[in-house]
Parts: C-alpha cells; structure tokens; sequence
C-alpha cells in the first residue's frame, strides 16, 4: 500500500479485505521478529493503519476467537521503534553483553574495564526508551481491552 493509500485508508473505515490483508502482513512480520524489539521500518505500513485495523476488527468482531491475539498484537506494535531508537537499544544490549563476559573473569582489572565500558554505552538513554515502551504497551492494553463495539470511534490510532 502506498503512503497516499495509507492515508485514505486511516481517513476512512476499512472494508474486510483490507483489515484483513493488513493484520495478515503484521502478523507475518510478528512471525519473523526473533526479539522483543523491531524496528519500526520492518512494519508491512504505518503503526497508525495497523491500529486501525486490528481496532476495526474488535468492533465489528468484538468476539471473535482472535481477539487475544488481536489484543496482544495491537500492545506489540510499540515494540517497534524508529531506527534511532532502536540503534540505542541493540547497541546497548550487545556493549551489555561484552561487558559481563569480561567482568566474569572476576579480576579487578576486568571488572573496571567492564565498568567503563557500560559507562559509554548510553545505558539510561536505552532504559529510557525501554521504560517508555513499556508504559506505551500497557496503555495500549487498556484501551484495546476496554474496547465495546458500541463505543467504537477510531480516533487516530
């Protein structure tokens, strides 16, 4: 779908086919990420058409057998992050990674160095965005759970 397609589409509600298609393309991409983190330009389209949809399919389907799965889909999509973002976070947790092997050794020398090199990694940033993500997950789950097709409205998902 192309970006003008993507704005009609988030302009006006969507027919079954296209909800369809668009969860479908998501759900592919969620089978392929192998972290708890992605970045957002894997996403098949924009973060704000994939909430339309799964949230236009609550309404007209709120007891669908997907809904689960729809939930907790809707929730993921803030595991996506822009490319900026997500560099900070990967680029954190492999330093991470190197700093505990070397500290393992468990002389002082390494222990420093492996100090040092957490210092330069741009840990609180990583957390920061971490922390963020989390507080957007959890909000995403009370308004999707909450969710009852009388009071069905997209506004800017």
């Amino acid at each position: 779908m192309t970006r003008e397609g993507e704005f009609t589409a988030v302009m006006r509600l969507m027919n079954f086919d296209q909800r369809h298609d668009v969860i479908s393309r998501y759900a592919q991409t969620l089978e392929k990420t192998r972290s708890p983190v992605g970045r957002e330009t894997d996403l098949p389209c924009s973060k704000v058409l994939i909430r339309k949809a799964i949230y236009e399919e609550l309404c007209e389907n709120p007891d669908s057998e997907q809904r689960n799965f729809l939930e907790i889909a809707f929730a993921q999509l803030e595991c996506f992050l822009p490319p900026d973002e997500f560099k900070v976070v990967q680029d954190f947790k492999s330093t991470s990674s190197r700093a505990q092997e070397l500290a393992r050794s468990g002389r002082a020398k390494d222990i420093v160095a492996s100090a040092g090199i957490l210092k330069q990694a741009e840990g609180e940033k990583a957390v920061g965005i971490l922390e963020r993500m989390s507080k957007k997950i959890r909000q995403r789950i009370r308004e999707i759970r909450a969710l009852k097709r009388p009071h069905c409205d997209f506004r800017g998902y």
